[in-house]
């Protein structure tokens, strides 16, 4: 792996991240229940086809996608509130606007992963032995890997996501707050 395309890669997936949130808010009016729904609903599509896709019944996939639509609002309405509130109030000085873009980073990065982890619990117990986790292992457990060095594998994958998943989210949120700070500057 290169590191260099690692963290170039990470840092475009925060812009993109950033760049649709604040478009989220936009179209949205900052309304923050109307931007909600919209996350809701995306989250819900896509759990929906994924859970589909793994193979999970009609059942498992329509509870599934409402938990992580669930989770989706749960897990984002105090980084959006925050966000919100950059937008209404942007300092003038540096150094308030870079420790609300400081803020914003944490704060994503928190609720990006208690949403993750989440997600993985939710569909270890719904899809059991058709979840991601479980299907990694068996696909590595057919190709000859012994099932401790696959479950030790499919681990190593979980944490790997994590750790990427707090990296992308805490720049997702910086760059946010910097967006939300330019916009209010040049609206005021």
């Amino acid at each position: 792996e290169n590191v260099t395309r690692k963290v170039l890669s990470m840092g475009y997936q925060g812009i993109v991240s950033a760049a649709d949130s604040l478009l989220r808010i936009a179209m949205t009016g900052g309304k923050e229940g109307l931007s909600l729904g919209l996350m809701a609903t995306g989250a819900f599509g896509n759990a929906m086809s994924e859970a589909t896709a793994q193979g999970a019944t009609p059942e498992q996939a329509l509870i599934l996608s409402t938990v992580k639509a669930g989770l989706e609002v749960a897990t984002e309405k105090i980084p959006l509130d925050n966000l919100l509130n950059v937008a209404k109030s942007a300092p003038t000085k540096i150094g308030p606007a870079l420790l609300n873009a400081l803020k914003q980073a944490g704060v994503e990065a928190t609720s990006e992963e208690v949403g993750l982890i989440g997600e993985l619990l939710a569909e270890a117990v719904i899809l059991q032995e058709k979840s991601g986790y479980q299907q990694k292992i068996g696909e590595l457990v057919a190709n000859g890997t012994s099932y401790d060095d696959a479950k030790e594998q499919a681990n190593r994958e979980i944490l790997d996501e994590v750790l990427q998943t707090a990296i992308v989210s805490g720049f997702s949120g910086a760059f946010s707050s910097a967006g939300a700070s330019l916009f209010a500057r040049a609206v005021n």
